[in-house]
């Protein structure tokens, strides 16, 4: 996917939670370089409760930040019947 090698990475994963994957969303028919993406994460939860997610923006292979972004989840349990 063409673009300015900026994306968004998380910072860590805490304790109780697995990253499964991260990948592109379908890109957008125009593949203009620049153009903004659609990043999914996609996570296991191994205990109930709740987490801070600390996402950064960035080029990865920059030590600087353009932007962070912190997003709090809660977890509750699924009970299948």
């Amino acid at each position: 996917m063409p673009s300015g090698g900026y994306q968004w990475r998380l910072k860590s994963c805490p304790e109780g939670l697995v990253l499964e994957s991260e990948k592109y969303a379908e890109p957008p028919p125009e593949r203009v370089v620049g153009a903004a993406a659609v990043r999914v994460f996609t996570f296991l939860a191994k205990v109930a409760g709740s987490y801070e997610l600390t996402f950064h923006y960035g080029r990865v292979w920059e030590s600087a930040v353009a932007r962070s972004h912190a997003v709090q989840i809660t977890v509750a349990p699924v009970h299948q019947a």
